[in-house]
């Protein structure tokens, strides 16, 4: 969400007065050369004293760990096209890169994020990977609106995978659900805003999600060096108190030829194709 807003405390001071409207009182020579030379002993005392400046801020360049509910933030999209205004969940991986599922930025014309842990400010973002079969993206922050916040400084995540019967955490904007992993399968399903058949590794977990936890972290654990399992798709609309999430073995692959780990991967850029209502890739 937003951070707190700062708001100026109104000037409750007296008010300003004019001088006052009295004729001086006349003074003789010999007290106005008495009161210069105290002035000019005043102003050399204070010449002699030296002078003082306001320290420098150093921006501290210490890389900050990060619990699973502070890795968490809101993303908000506008429409592309005809499609909707969304919102969904994201992870902070690493510095700057967001984690999320494609289908909540799939259809977007521009993305924004916010920290429900007021880590940072609202900021704009940018989608720059889309894998539409594994139902994952990463985006990055593209303002400094976090200031001196730790969002530019964040620790990567660790990634792992979870085992059958484990028991894991999801953290959404509004919390974290303790659940189960009661099934690892491939499944097989249509890509993002596609038509083409595909596969992916999911787990089943024993827990309901509400609309805008697609995207959310699930965590083998919730303390600050839990490792991210799973990343939320859907909510079953078949079986009750039941959730699919892309497996952390996807997690791993798709994150290894991402920018974040990887030195070769290349950056893809994307535009709004109205007629689709969804993103595409821009050969410009």
């Amino acid at each position: 969400m937003n951070g707190p807003k700062k708001h100026s405390t109104p000037h409750t001071g007296q008010p300003m007065v004019g001088w006052p409207l009295t004729r001086p009182t006349p003074m003789n020579l010999s007290s106005i050369v008495a009161k210069l030379a105290l002035a000019a002993i005043v102003l050399s005392a204070c010449s002699d004293r030296p002078e003082t400046t306001s320290p420098q801020t150093t921006l501290s360049t210490e890389t900050v760990s990060l619990s699973p509910s502070d890795r968490t933030v809101l993303l908000r999209t506008t429409g592309c096209g005809s499609a909707n205004d969304g919102t969904g969940s994201g992870i902070l991986i690493d510095a700057d890169s967001i984690l999320t599922a494609a289908h909540v930025v799939a259809s977007s014309d521009s993305v924004t994020v916010e920290s429900p842990s007021d880590l940072f400010d609202r900021a704009s973002a940018t989608v720059v990977i889309l894998d539409r079969a594994a139902d994952l993206a990463l985006i990055t922050v593209d303002d400094e609106a976090a200031g001196t916040s730790p969002l530019h400084r964040t620790e990567a995540v660790a990634v792992g995978r979870a085992d059958l019967f484990a028991n894991v955490s999801i953290f959404t904007t509004t919390g974290s659900i303790a659940a189960s992993v009661i099934e690892r399968s491939r499944i097989q399903t249509n890509e993002v805003r596609g038509t083409e058949r595909v596969e992916r590794v999911a787990y089943r977990l024993n827990v309901g999600t509400s609309r805008g936890d697609s995207g959310a972290g699930v965590y083998a654990g919730d303390s600050i060096d839990a490792k991210l399992v799973g990343v939320v798709f859907a909510n079953s609309a078949d079986i009750a108190n039941t959730s699919w999430a892309v497996a952390g073995s996807e997690l791993e692959a798709f994150l290894a030829e991402s920018p974040v780990r990887s030195d070769t991967a290349s950056i893809q850029r994307f535009r709004c194709d109205k007629a689709s209502s969804r993103l595409v890739v821009d050969d410009n």
